[in-house]
């Protein structure tokens, strides 16, 4: 069974945030029709991927602590910790992320190859760009996207 990895979020902008910042606005109009860019359609299939990761890793670490506390998991056979019911949704999650990181791999090695073709195409580029340097591990490069997104959103749409 995996270790879900556990991030702290310190002085960083959370991944909400960035997540936010770069949905905003994703319609776009072109030669006056309504559309929407593949890069967001695909930007928010990674995002949604990885945000249903990070909440499964939350509720693997919750249970992981119960069964530690109160049943002495890592001192249990395997028997032993089958027939614990909550040890079943233990597995459950852990099998579930196990697709749900074979999926977010699978987009994040395709996003490269679609071209944005909106202000919303790049910024959504850019979100899963930050939200995939984790700030603990890519500080710097990490800030650097974060940031070229705030200065996206502040230059008037026209002028890029």
């Amino acid at each position: 069974m995996s270790n879900p990895r556990r991030r702290s979020h310190g002085p960083h902008p959370s991944r909400r945030s960035i997540l936010t910042a770069s949905t905003t606005s994703l319609l776009t109009i072109g030669s006056g029709l309504w559309y929407r860019d593949t890069c967001v359609v695909a930007c928010e299939g990674w995002l949604a991927t990885n945000a249903e990761a990070e909440r499964l890793q939350g509720r693997w670490a919750k249970i992981e602590d119960h069964l530690v506390s109160q049943h002495r998991w890592y001192r249990l056979t395997e028997r032993q910790r089958c027939a614990l019911p909550a040890a079943q949704e233990l597995f459950d999650i852990d099998e579930r992320l196990e697709i749900l990181h074979e999926e977010r791999d699978a987009l994040l090695h395709r996003l490269p190859s679609l071209q944005a073709t909106s202000r919303s195409g790049l910024a959504a580029k850019l979100a899963v760009a930050a939200v995939a340097l984790s700030p603990e591990d890519h500080e710097d490069a990490h800030n650097l996207i974060a940031s070229i997104l705030r200065d996206l959103k502040m230059i008037p749409v026209g002028t890029v």
